[in-house]
């Protein structure tokens, strides 16, 4: 055993003390900084600066306004006269409206649509929406805006109560905590969000009393929503850590997330540097051997071979875990700059309406576990080829197009409706992808998947010891 050990341990001074290894660190080490960096506070300055209009908002309402007028001088070649009459002047309108009131860019009286709404009052001859509306806009009174929104409510849902009930209870909790009626306000959002999902769970509900048919997966998914939307107003939780982890491209814009999360999730997708890295080292563990002729004086050494082929396989998994803490701290240093104070924050999940809470770093292991399942695998399969062709260019150039196509044949095969692509090495390397349901071919079984990986494990290393321990020098 100390003799393997030995072994094992001169395998990794000569992966780690090469030039390419060093190299290959470092360039690890600064793609993660400059990821973290660009996502964190320095992407939010270039964001702001690329999408900050250039005129202010009195100029853009006096520009629109100056428009929609000219548009009505030559209102008769339009195809519809009146109707077109009635927009242009809705917006000459809402726009004086807005001008007036001095809006801001990001004002929530735009964003809540009272100058078009102030406007159309006025147009229809309303007066009292009209005075109540322009009454909230001249204030900029965000109370009196939830209380006329409760009252509306009240009336609407006169007859019922379970709906009378809930809008009372988020409008009260508005005024009570001086929420702004904006989605930038993390409190609206989320109670925004109970709302949509409260109504979705009545309708729901009311189809399965009228013996209508329904979906129970937008009945659970809708009662989990809410409940976690109002454990959040209710326990002061500003952001769900679980959004950060979400497939989901769009989440981004749908809630707000923790930028501390974003940044540490973000870089479980950095691993497939890992992985490319990896393959590289794998690829020339054995095949550099016989480039230099050094296995000659590695074989007449009292170790057996099969032991010495081990050694370096153990070596490439080991050389892993050091670039994965570089990964790890390189990402975690610029998350803790832009957002310490949400390191404790508890992912939050629902199941039958009940809120469960548990670490961040949870999810952040189970994703770097399953990234890691992609780059070990064809790492293996790296090793493999550089013991059987013993050349380390064609090991390393098949691993890095097997790593970097295996989404490309999963396209494919999907695309082709062809479900033998399901036993495929390539749509088996995403463990939680399967497990939540979102693997590349309907209906994958997580079991299936862990039996197709192992299977392949064990032909590439067959393949190694075979090429390795039977061939002769």
């Amino acid at each position: 055993m100390t003799k393997f050990i030995r072994l094992i341990k001169n395998e990794l001074k000569k992966i780690v003390f090469r030039k390419v290894t060093i190299v290959m660190v470092v360039l690890l080490a600064v793609i993660a900084l400059g990821y973290s960096l660009l996502q964190g506070g320095l992407g939010s300055i270039i964001l702001d600066d690329l999408f900050l209009p250039t005129e202010s908002p009195e100029e853009y309402c006096e520009s629109q306004i100056e428009y929609y007028r000219k548009e009505l001088e030559k209102i008769d070649q339009y195809e519809n006269p009146e109707a077109a009459k009635a927009e242009f002047l809705l917006e000459i309108e809402a726009h004086t409206i807005m001008l007036n009131a001095g809006f801001a860019w990001d004002d929530w009286r735009y964003e809540q649509n009272l100058p078009y709404l102030a406007a159309e009052a006025k147009l229809m001859g309303d007066s009292v929406q009209y005075t109540t509306l322009m009454r909230i806009i001249e204030e900029n009174d965000e109370v009196a805006f939830f209380e006329e929104q409760k009252r509306t409510f009240l009336l609407v849902f006169a007859n019922d109560a379970n709906r009378t009930a809930a809008y009372s209870k988020m409008m009260e909790y508005c005024i009570e905590h001086e929420v702004t009626p904006s989605m930038s306000d993390w409190r609206f959002e989320r109670v925004q969000s109970y709302l949509t999902n409260f109504e979705t769970v009545l309708e729901q509900e009311a189809l399965i009393e009228n013996g209508f048919s329904h979906n129970p997966s937008t009945l659970e998914s809708a009662r989990n929503e809410a409940a976690i939307a109002l454990y959040q107003l209710e326990n002061e939780i500003r952001v769900n850590p679980a959004d950060s982890f979400s497939n989901n491209l769009f989440a981004m814009f749908e809630k707000q997330t923790s930028l501390f999360w974003d940044i540490l999730s973000g870089s479980v997708g950095l691993i497939s540097l890992v992985g490319m890295f990896l393959i590289i080292f794998a690829g020339g563990t054995v095949a550099n051997e016989f480039t230099s002729g050094t296995i000659k004086f590695l074989l007449i050494a009292p170790v057996k071979r099969w032991k010495i082929l081990l050694s370096k396989y153990a070596a490439c998994t080991l050389i892993c875990l050091p670039m994965i803490l570089i990964l790890f701290l390189c990402t975690l240093l610029p998350a803790l700059l832009f957002g310490a104070s949400e390191l404790a924050l508890p992912v939050l999940e629902a199941k039958g309406g009940e809120v469960v809470t548990y670490s961040p770093f949870l999810l952040l292991l189970r994703d770097y576990g399953s990234a890691l399942v992609s780059a070990l695998v064809l790492m293996t399969l790296s090793f493999a080829l550089s013991a059987l062709f013993r050349n380390s260019a064609l090991a390393v150039g098949i691993g890095i197009f097997s790593y970097l196509s295996g989404s490309v044949v999963n396209l494919i095969f999907s695309g082709l409706n062809l479900d033998i692509g399901r036993y495929l090495l390539f749509a088996n390397l995403d463990p939680v992808a399967i497990a939540q349901g979102n693997g590349a071919f309907p209906h994958q079984s997580l079991v299936t998947a862990i039996i197709v990986v192992v299977l392949h494990m064990a032909v590439f290393l067959l393949t190694a010891w075979d090429a390795f321990v039977k061939r002769e020098v």
